[in-house]
């Protein structure tokens, strides 16, 4: 049994949360051990000299960083450059820079590269409070700091489970992961909180990706997730079917609901009701033909929200099905000016959400036409840089 085995619940959350307060360099070693060595330090991105840049990093999450800084670029004089560490059997996102793990983990002449890289930026977003630089600070403060005292404007990101409180997400959704018996909330609610101050410490804009995420940060300002129109509409209609295509895509399926809703959709399915498939282990690329082939998307039911997966299904034509609390319905009307298309149901009641969703074959059609009209007005990118240029970039 190892050690950490030995210690016992108390003693591994102690270590979870002791590693972040390991000198930077002893970080460093001990993922030099793991990882093995750095290899070649990437060479350095080229960006156009005549313009002010951005760079947005170091996470990437759903291709999000790449969407956002090509948006921004396409409404402004600005250039923009995303990165991000690579993650191996990850999903494969656009983005303008990937960085191999251990080298982002291990190598200081990365390291101090991307050091200079950044301080030659005019602004950089940084996202899910991740270190920009790997282990060449001690922690994210004193690399904002870093870049603040050369003069580049630093603003921040949260993209989920970095500013969830648990203790708080439980009182938003009684259908929250953190509601679970047994579940470990130990570093999340350390973690989140940890993220909180150190924003308000440092202070300075804050966006966040989901409307959800304003209950942790009321300060903050909602970017919303952004997709390529193109790569997710497709002209060519449905495939007639007797029965709908159900289809889920839980990239964890413990914190999407999958536990609690596929046994009443194994149902609906063995009474002739829909067909169903749970969609794993696909690349980025193949999923607009996933998307352009199902009739309903199930999206998530226990963070309470809304992400990337049910922009893009909406954009694919679907009517996407999950579970919205009423603060993210009233944040997206005050913000959109529309409602929110996305049929709202608790994780124990999709059985006879769905039976009745798909009697009603007119109210079928205005929803997807409401979600693609809705998708095309606050996440094809023009929404989400307005955000970032008239709160941050370039300010009225």
């Amino acid at each position: 049994m190892s050690l950490v085995n030995k210690l016992g619940g108390i003693g591994r959350r102690l270590i979870q949360v002791g590693v972040d307060f390991l000198p930077a360099w002893l970080r460093r070693f001990l993922r030099r051990i793991q990882l093995g060595k750095a290899g070649q330090v990437p060479a350095l991105p080229t960006t156009d000299p005549q313009k002010q840049l951005l760079v947005i990093g170091p996470v990437n999450y759903a291709g999000q960083g790449y969407v956002w800084g090509n948006a921004v670029a396409a409404a402004s004089d600005l250039a923009a450059h995303s990165y991000a560490v690579e993650v191996p059997g990850g999903f494969s996102f656009a983005v303008d820079s990937e960085i191999p793990v251990a080298v982002y983990e291990t190598s200081r002449a990365w390291q101090k590269q991307q050091l200079r890289f950044l301080s030659g930026a005019d602004f950089v977003l940084l996202e899910a409070e991740v270190r920009l630089f790997g282990n060449l600070f001690q922690n994210f403060k004193q690399e904002v700091r870093a870049l603040r005292a050369a003069g580049v404007n630093v603003a921040f990101l949260a993209h989920g489970t970095d500013i969830r409180v648990p203790s708080q997400h439980v009182k938003q959704t009684r259908w929250s992961i953190h509601a679970e018996p047994g579940a470990d909330n130990f570093r999340a609610e350390w973690l989140s909180r940890r993220n909180i101050a150190a924003i308000r410490e440092l202070t300075g804009p804050v966006f966040v990706s989901t409307p959800d995420l304003l209950v942790y940060t009321p300060e903050a300002i909602w970017c919303p997730v952004a997709i390529d129109l193109q790569r997710w509409r497709s002209d060519s209609p449905k495939p007639k079917r007797e029965r709908p295509l159900v289809v889920h895509a839980p990239s964890r399926a413990a914190e999407k609901g999958t536990d609690i809703i596929e046994p009443l959709l194994f149902e609906l399915e063995r009474a002739g009701v829909i067909d169903y498939q749970r969609i794993q282990n696909v690349p980025s690329a193949k999923m607009p033909e996933v998307y352009q082939n199902a009739d309903i998307v199930l999206d998530q039911f226990r963070a309470g929200s809304y992400g990337v997966t049910a922009v893009e299904a909406m954009a694919a034509g679907c009517v996407v099905v999950g579970h919205i609390t009423p603060q993210v319905e009233r944040a997206v009307e005050e913000a959109t000016g529309v409602s929110l298309p996305i049929v709202s149901c608790e994780a124990n009641q999709i059985g006879s959400v769905l039976r009745e969703l798909i009697s009603d074959q007119a109210g079928f059609s205005e929803r997807i036409q409401a979600g693609q009209r809705f998708v095309k007005e606050v996440h094809s990118g023009e929404f989400s840089a307005r955000a970032l240029l008239q709160n941050w970039l370039r300010p009225q």
